[in-house]
């Protein structure tokens, strides 16, 4: 196998943004691309580390259910320093 049919192989498949599937980033219905697993966006225009030739950016999308957990968790961990007062959950101690 060639680099040149390697490299193809395992290129992204995009697809245009719309007014029913906007950017995840910037909300837009048209300019961005996803790809169609919905990991990642080329966002026309927010900034990222990862600038693209064509001038967009590359954004890696979180998935929904995960930032969900982690703002549970966090307001897990606020509910749980507030019940305890200060005071340490294992000894009972003022920290």
């Amino acid at each position: 196998m060639s680099y040149a049919a390697r490299s193809q192989s395992q290129e992204a498949e995009w697809k245009l943004v719309s007014s029913k599937h906007p950017c995840p980033i910037c909300h837009s219905a048209e300019e961005c691309h996803r790809d169609l697993e919905g990991i990642f966006v080329c966002c026309a225009r927010h900034p990222s580390d990862w600038p693209l030739t064509s001038g967009a950016w590359l954004h890696r999308v979180e998935r929904a259910e995960h930032a969900a957990t982690r703002a549970h968790a966090g307001i897990l961990a606020i509910r749980a320093e507030n019940n305890n007062n200060g005071r340490s959950p294992r000894s009972g101690s003022i920290l």
